[in-house]
């Protein structure tokens, strides 16, 4: 069984706020299940980043060690 992993984002707000239109929007990404665990991330960063959720800058996500708070390595 082929499996796949899937964002999605939908937005059915009706009412124009702060100068956006009213319009519904909907974004979603499939993935194939055998993603490795980097791509995952990267590609779920961009999918926030798709429906307007923005990092600080020069940051991204990544696994923290709990006990250095050191980012581990990904790769």
């Amino acid at each position: 069984m082929k499996s796949t992993i899937k964002f999605v984002y939908e937005n059915e707000h009706e009412v124009t706020f702060g100068g956006h239109c009213s319009t519904p929007r909907k974004l979603e990404i499939t993935l194939p299940g055998d993603i490795s665990l980097p791509e995952l991330i990267e590609q779920f960063e961009l999918f926030t980043k798709g429906i307007g959720y923005f990092p600080p800058e020069n940051s991204h996500l990544d696994y923290v060690d709990n006990d250095t708070d050191e980012p581990k390595s990904s790769e």
